[in-house]
């Protein structure tokens, strides 16, 4: 994960909602899928760990994103990869900031399956065997 800072001052969590964008591969942490909304259909909403190394301290850095799914909720046979522990790939719109947990909250865009080839590499799969609503070109 990479952070770009332009200027000498950071912007207002309120000037970026909506307007940032964010990706990254997660460790799925919890699953959620709900109707409490006005259009009644159902949303899915995950929670994913990440991991950065902070060169500058020398150490791993763990944090959890709140991704919410709302209409880019896939069917459930086509989400079975997003389980417990699962590595998912997330792409999205960063939107806010959840007040008790301080945990950021991402609108999901693009989403897709990990698996770990022969090596035991991550790798997202290709086109022909991709699960998500995201086109990888290899």
């Amino acid at each position: 994960m990479t952070q770009s800072d332009i200027g000498s001052l950071a912007p207002a969590h309120e000037a970026i909602a909506g307007k940032a964008t964010i990706a990254g591969i997660g460790k799925v942490v919890n699953v959620s899928l709900d109707n409490f909304n006005d259009d009644e259909h159902f949303h899915l909403t995950v929670e994913a760990e990440h991991e950065f190394f902070d060169t500058k301290a020398n150490k791993s850095v763990r944090f959890e994103i709140i991704y919410c799914f709302e209409y880019f909720t896939p069917a459930l046979k086509e989400a079975k990869y997003i389980k417990k522990g699962s590595p998912v790939s997330f792409q999205g719109l960063l939107v806010s900031q959840d007040p008790p947990s301080k945990h950021f909250i991402v609108q999901v865009m693009h989403h897709a399956k990990i698996a770990v080839n022969q090596d035991e590499e991550d790798v997202v799969q290709g086109n022909s065997v991709v699960q998500g609503n995201v086109v990888w070109v290899e």
